[in-house]
């Protein structure tokens, strides 16, 4: 079964789906996108040509649990989406996945600006790796 991974942002919503056996997550590319429904509508057409059988997307809670703006944005764009797909959405914390995204791709010799463009693909590969390790039958 594929997985959808998703960081959504307001500018920006990587993607990254799974493997069939669900061992290993690969970022596939970074969207430009125009709010919440410009995204839903980016990430349903994902799902569909990768054939997602489940779409797990990035909960940003703050590092003391409390669900702020970027949650209550999330949520906006998960009701989007789940308007347009009839596969499950699910949600799985992020917390610190931007800042390890930037941590590997630093120690990998990318620097600065250039982490721009593959941030996002790179978190949410992080957000359904974890999904996924989480999950483990």
């Amino acid at each position: 079964m594929i997985i959808l991974g998703i960081d959504f942002g307001d500018k920006r919503m990587g993607l990254a789906v799974c493997d069939e056996k669900q061992t290993m997550a690969v970022s596939i590319r970074t969207e430009q996108v125009r709010g919440a429904k410009d995204a839903a509508e980016k990430a349903a057409k994902c799902a569909e040509e990768r054939n997602a059988a489940k779409i797990v997307v990035g909960m940003p809670e703050r590092a003391d649990g409390y669900k702020g703006e970027r949650c209550e944005k999330t949520e906006f764009f998960l009701s989007f989406l789940r308007e347009l797909v009839s596969i499950p959405v699910e949600t799985f914390d992020e917390r610190f996945t931007t800042v390890e995204a930037h941590d590997l791709l630093y120690e990998a010799g990318k620097k600065g600006r250039s982490h721009v463009s593959i941030v996002d693909a790179l978190s949410a590969q992080l957000i359904l790796q974890g999904y996924l390790d989480q999950h483990k039958q």
